[in-house]
């Protein structure tokens, strides 16, 4: 009797230098991945086509690859963002959404496009000039990725990267987490591949579809205005995070978050101005060396 065999799901992750150390080729009994990183990418840049994922997605290679993958992921953004507005950004990605499907029917369902989430920067350039103003950029952005994908039905991912993931240039991420990307990715396809192909949404979906946007709307404008209300302090032996935390509740501080201590600084997190001026007033400089 022959022996019956089937053919695994192949993704594409097409990301721009955040995904750098992601393996080019992945292959696991269930799935395979093909990953294609290019420092630099933008969502479209009228410049340079060998920087523009609108361009590249339609060049042979790509192309071909679309046509036998069954889910494809950006990891796409900081570069277009940096520079441009949100609502200009959101266009192109409509445009690159588009031009894939016209050319490629197949990646029509929820999660055969995924998009992640823009990465916080700390390092602006014009037109946004300012930390606040490139944050504000990439908060308005994140939240209208979700509008965009219930209109256009594709899923849109949080690596839940933090300012305390940056390494020295501010923009990418530090050599200690040079594997969250690769990981995040590679877990993605993993669970997406577990879910049945056949398997039809219910007709009341949209209600919890609707709710589940919402509820990450709301995390990531709550994770938005957290790094922006940052009080640093120089930390020394014998404090360690555990021990920081609880102090600031002995204390009564109402922080929001405690990101890992880097380069003997703590960065700590508040939900709004009044909470971090309450605790600028209680924690003198010198209060964790």
């Amino acid at each position: 009797m022959a022996t019956s065999s089937f053919a695994v799901p192949t993704y594409l992750a097409l990301t721009d230098s955040h995904g750098k150390y992601t393996p080019t080729n992945i292959s696991t009994s269930t799935y395979s991945v093909v990953t294609r990183a290019v420092s630099g990418l933008r969502w479209f840049d009228p410049y340079r086509a060998d920087l523009s994922a609108l361009t590249l997605l339609s060049t042979p290679p790509l192309s071909s690859q679309l046509s036998s993958t069954s889910a494809l992921l950006f990891v796409i953004g900081t570069n277009s963002i940096r520079s441009n507005p949100a609502s200009v950004v959101v266009s192109d990605i409509k445009r690159v959404i588009d031009s894939v499907r016209t050319a490629h029917p197949h990646l029509s369902s929820k999660h055969s496009i995924n998009i992640v989430c823009c990465f916080p920067c700390l390092k602006p350039i014009y037109p946004f000039n300012t930390t606040h103003s490139l944050l504000h950029n990439i908060h308005e952005y994140n939240c209208s990725l979700f509008d965009l994908a219930e209109t256009l039905n594709f899923t849109v991912l949080n690596f839940d990267v933090t300012p305390s993931h940056l390494g020295y240039d501010r923009m990418h991420l530090h050599h200690n987490y040079q594997n969250l990307v690769p990981d995040s990715i590679n877990n993605y396809f993993a669970y997406l591949s577990s879910i049945p192909a056949t398997l039809p949404f219910k007709a009341v979906g949209r209600s919890s579809e609707a709710v589940t946007r919402r509820n990450h709307q709301r995390h990531i404008k709550r994770t938005t205005q957290q790094q922006q209300h940052v009080l640093k302090r120089q930390v020394s032996s014998p404090w360690r995070l555990d021990t920081i935390k609880t102090f600031l509740q002995e204390q009564h501080i109402k922080f929001a978050k405690l990101p890992p201590i880097y380069r003997n600084i703590i960065r700590i997190q508040f939900n709004n101005a009044d909470d971090l001026q309450a605790a600028d007033r209680v924690l003198s400089q010198a209060v964790f060396s």
